[in-house]
C-alpha cells in the first residue's frame, strides 16, 4: 500500500502539463492535493474489491502457502478491518486519521511551548493510550516512527487528513464522469481514471489554488461528508472502489442532483490526460512566492487561458 501511495505523487508530478516548465507552476500546488492523489490510490483503489478481484489471483501465484487456501473476498476484509494500532502507516481507513490528529496536537504543544521537547515521547504514549486505546511500548513503535519531524517537516501530517477528505470528494467526480470505473479496475484498466486525473488535476500544476481545484472539479469546497459517507460504507460492508461515499456528492450532496460535465463543458481539451501527456522537466527550481506566482500567471496569460491546460 505504500508503494501505491508513493506512485500516485509521482503520477502527480508526471501529468503536470510540460508546457509549465520552468515557470514556477511546474508542480503540484499543495501538500494536501498531493496527499490526495497518494491516498486516493493507496486506498480508494487499492484498498477496494475490484482491484483485488483483478490482482488477487497473482498475489496468490506468488504467496502460495500463505494466500493459497483464502479466497479473495477475506483477503479483501482483511486488509479492510478496523482497529486500533500503534503505526500510523500501517493504520487502517477508520482510524488513520486519529493518528493525525495526535500528531497535530502535539504539533501545536510544541509549537505554544505547552509542551517541552523531552516531555514528547510520553505525551505521545499518552495520547494514543486515550484515542486509540494501545499504548507503545518503545519510542520506536512511538514517537519515532515518522522521518517528518526529524527533517524539520513541521506541520505536515495535517495534510494527510485534507487529502483524504479531497479524495473521496475527486473520486465521487470521477464516477460521474467513468460510470464503468469498478469494471474497468476489476479487469486491471486504469488509463480512464489516471486520464480524467491528468485532465482535471495533474495538468494544472500550480495554476490555481487548492481551493479552486477543488471547486472546479468538485462544484464545492473542502467538506467531510462525503468521505464519511465513504467510511461509514465500509463499516457496513458496502465498500467498492468507491463505497458509500460514491454516492455522495463531492459537497454532499446526491450524485444524480450533480450534473455530469464533459471535459470540453470544463473549458479542457479532449484527450489531455491520456497516456501520451508527456512529465513535467526534471530540472526543479526554487518556486516564486505567491505574489510572484500571481505575476507569472498574468505574465504567461497569452500561453495559458484560464481553465484550459495548454496543448
Amino acid at each position: 500500500f505504500s508503494t501505491l501511495h508513493e506512485t500516485g505523487h509521482a503520477l502527480y508530478e508526471q501529468g503536470v502539463s510540460p508546457e509549465l516548465a520552468r515557470s514556477g507552476l511546474d508542480t503540484g500546488i499543495s501538500l494536501g492535493i498531493h496527499e490526495s492523489q497518494s491516498r486516493l490510490w493507496e486506498n480508494l483503489v487499492g484498498r477496494s474489491r475490484p482491484f483485488w478481484q483483478h490482482f488477487f489471483p497473482q498475489l496468490q501465484a506468488a504467496f502460495p502457502g500463505a494466500l493459497g487456501a483464502v479466497d479473495v473476498e477475506a483477503f479483501y476484509r482483511a486488509i479492510n478491518r478496523s482497529k486500533p494500532s500503534l503505526i500510523r502507516v500501517e493504520a487502517d481507513e477508520v482510524t488513520y486519521d486519529l493518528h493525525i490528529i495526535i500528531r497535530f496536537e502535539l504539533e501545536l504543544d510544541l509549537l505554544t511551548g505547552a509542551l517541552q521537547l523531552d516531555e514528547l515521547p510520553a505525551a505521545w504514549n499518552d495520547k494514543y493510550e486515550r484515542y486509540l486505546g494501545v499504548r507503545p511500548e518503545n519510542d520506536a513503535e512511538g514517537v519515532l516512527q515518522d522521518i517528518h519531524w526529524s527533517t524539520g517537516a513541521i506541520g505536515y501530517f495535517a495534510t494527510y487528513s485534507i487529502g483524504n477528505l479531497i479524495s473521496v470528494q475527486l473520486l465521487n467526480s470521477a464516477r460521474e464522469a467513468l460510470p464503468n470505473l469498478d469494471a474497468d479496475i476489476a479487469a486491471g484498466e486504469f488509463g480512464a481514471l489516471l486520464g480524467w486525473l491528468r485532465e482535471n488535476i495533474h495538468c494544472h500544476g500550480s495554476k490555481f489554488t487548492p481551493r479552486e481545484l477543488v471547486q472546479r472539479v468538485t462544484g464545492g469546497g473542502v467538506g467531510s461528508r462525503p468521505a464519511l459517507g465513504h467510511l461509514r460504507g465500509k463499516k457496513s460492508g458496502d465498500f467498492g472502489a468507491g463505497g458509500a461515499g460514491a454516492r455522495t456528492g463531492a459537497a454532499g450532496r446526491g450524485l444524480a442532483s450533480v450534473p455530469a460535465r464533459r471535459p470540453d463543458e470544463a473549458g479542457l481539451p479532449r484527450g489531455a490526460g491520456a497516456a501520451g501527456s508527456a512529465p513535467c522537466s526534471l530540472v526543479r527550481h526554487r518556486r516564486p512566492d505567491f505574489a510572484s506566482r500571481a505575476a507569472l500567471v498574468r505574465d504567461i496569460g497569452r500561453v495559458l487561458r484560464p481553465g484550459r491546460c495548454p496543448a
